[in-house]
């Protein structure tokens, strides 16, 4: 029994899916004209040959869907199963994927820089290794990164890109008192009306026949600029209201990813306890040994201050990656902190390198407390890191010593490889 006319009308004419009916072996009784202009065939054509071909698979089961192309279009296919009169038919729909993409390289940037925000702790060393990669998304012919020296108030070239081979070393930018500026705000200036105190990068601009330039002041506390990111345009056309619009966002972004970037360093420079080895920061390790100094200066007793280095750190960091070299770091502390007495001090000094103040311990007593140290770290694994290579110093209060600096001196040039070092028995 034929399907009613208006019903079939509906599905394989008006529709404007593309579809096809087949008979339960997956033979073609009719398509639709949307699948027809589709592939650019007849109906004649298509009547009476398998769908299989079409969809690439002859074991699709009803109510899956499957991924085809058709002329360079990409569909899901989804078929169903009827039965009329104990006849089966076979409905195939083709539904076109619409992939999204970015409306240009700045919103794909802008993206980027939010999924990976996290990982960024340092912002101006981000900007300045990143940007050729930022002045070819945001479709600039060149850019420009400057900071502020905070000694004399004027901004010197960091990093630049475009602008030809050499940056004259002599090139300043100073702010005046009455040129009032919003860090992360975006100014436009053609070359032709630039403020005074950005002459010398017109000039340099102009040496490049550049037209445009963008300019996106920073500040790391919402007061003073410190820096600026500048990006130069051969066209002074070249951005659209919806660019701008864009870049504003951008800077905005560049902002706040500076303004965090400082409020992570100062509270790393501010709390007692590093965060990732919940051992002492190098703030209270510092006060420690300032402490205990003029306390053994007082009291006439002595003590020493041990460094530990990862000689390897860095080629860590690149391989495996930031998260698992801080795991790496966090590993060591906890070995430390079980290795060595409860009344010694132990924290994390820099990136890469661990303190440990040892009280009322000096010489012999103190190279055995590093000789336990050694045997604790040459027999952990620190999987999937193959090797964690260490170097060791050991300063102990002299008589000549008149502030505690002058013990962290000596660690500094007084490093050997750990492997190397032998506690003396006597």
């Amino acid at each position: 029994m034929p399907l009613s006319q208006d019903i079939y009308k509906f599905a394989f004419k008006e529709n404007p899916l593309p579809a096809a009916v087949t008979d339960g072996d997956g033979m073609i009784l009719d398509v639709s004209d949307a699948l027809l202009a589709e592939l650019d065939m007849s109906r004649e054509g298509l009547i009476g040959t398998a769908i299989f071909p079409l969809i690439g698979n002859k074991d699709l089961k009803p109510g899956a869907t499957r991924a085809v192309s058709l002329k360079k279009k990409k569909y899901h296919v989804t078929s169903k199963n009827y039965e009329i009169d104990g006849i089966i038919f076979r409905v195939f729909v083709f539904q076109e994927i619409i992939e999204i993409k970015h409306a240009s390289p700045k919103t794909e940037l802008i993206e980027t820089l939010l999924r990976n925000s996290y990982r960024i702790e340092n912002f101006p060393r981000f900007l300045s290794k990143n940007i050729r990669i930022i002045s070819e998304k945001t479709q600039a012919e060149g850019a420009l990164f400057l900071t502020k020296d905070m000694e004399t108030g004027v901004f010197k070239p960091v990093s630049y890109y475009g602008l030809g081979e050499k940056i004259p070393k002599k090139l300043t930018v100073e702010f005046k008192d009455e040129d009032q500026f919003t860090s992360g705000t975006l100014y436009k200036y053609e070359m032709n009306n630039v403020p005074e105190f950005l002459s010398p990068i017109a000039i340099l601009l102009e040496w490049n026949e550049l037209e445009l330039m963008v300019f996106i002041p920073l500040s790391s506390n919402n007061q003073e600029i410190d820096s600026m990111f500048v990006l130069a345009y051969r066209n002074k056309e070249a951005l659209s209201d919806e660019d701008i619009a864009t870049l504003k966002l951008l800077a905005l972004i560049f902002n706040l990813f500076h303004e965090k970037s400082h409020l992570k360093k100062e509270l790393s420079e501010s709390t007692y306890r590093d965060f990732i080895t919940r051992s002492y920061s190098q703030i209270m390790l510092k006060e420690f040994v300032s402490l205990i100094f003029s306390q053994a200066k007082r009291y006439h007793f002595l003590f020493s201050v041990v460094l530990l280095k990862v000689t390897n750190y860095p080629d860590i960091k690149k391989i495996y990656g930031p998260n698992m070299a801080e795991l790496t770091m966090q590993k060591i502390s906890s070995v430390l902190l079980k290795t060595l007495r409860k009344s010694d001090v132990v924290g994390k000094y820099t990136e890469d390198s661990f303190l440990f103040i040892l009280p009322f311990t000096h010489n012999g007593g103190s190279e055995v407390a590093v000789q336990r140290v050694k045997d604790a770290l040459m027999t952990t694994s620190f999987s999937p890191i193959k090797k964690v290579e260490f170097q060791v110093a050991i300063a102990h209060l002299e008589e000549s010593d008149t502030k505690a600096e002058d013990m962290l001196q000596r660690l500094k040039i007084s490093l050997i490889p750990l492997s190397e070092f032998k506690a003396n028995p006597h």
